[in-house]
């Protein structure tokens, strides 16, 4: 791509717990720690990226300000509405052909070692409520069997 920042000078060293320090000479206000070669590799794509918004900033003649993370921001989390906590966990209810499974308020069926029903589970308990509910009484919340 044109005006793209094809190579950076990085200066390591290594500190006094065994990790490295990662700066670069052209971009003061970057810096980075690293202790594993995964590490390593995602501080010089982080590098990378710095060192372009400080090119793109010197090209439109705005001064390069490394305390502003504005220009760092990072893409938001997606959120699904398959994640377990975006619904109410009153709205979970258990299988009626089979205890051991959940439903999801999307209709989805879990069993109960499931990461998602666990934090059903713990939110219900949370808002005080039973971890399962009830399949013969009505549910204290929403006034719904299970």
């Amino acid at each position: 791509m044109p005006r793209q920042v094809r190579s950076i000078t990085v200066t390591v060293a290594q500190l006094d717990d065994g990790r490295w320090r990662l700066t670069q000479p052209r971009v003061p206000g970057w810096v980075a720690a690293a202790s594993s070669p995964g590490e390593l590799a995602a501080a010089m794509r982080r590098g990378f990226t710095e060192a372009q918004v400080a090119a793109h900033s010197q090209w439109r003649g705005h001064v390069y300000d490394a305390s502003v993370p504005a220009y760092r921001r990072s893409r938001p989390i997606a959120r699904s509405r398959r994640r377990c906590d975006v619904y109410d966990p009153t709205e979970w209810r258990l299988d009626p052909d089979d205890s051991s499974k959940w439903i999801s308020p999307k209709g989805h069926r879990y069993p109960e070692d499931r990461q998602a029903v666990q934090r059903v589970m713990a939110a219900r308990v949370a808002m005080g409520l039973p971890a399962r509910p009830d399949p013969v009484q009505p549910d204290a919340v929403t006034g719904v069997s299970a």
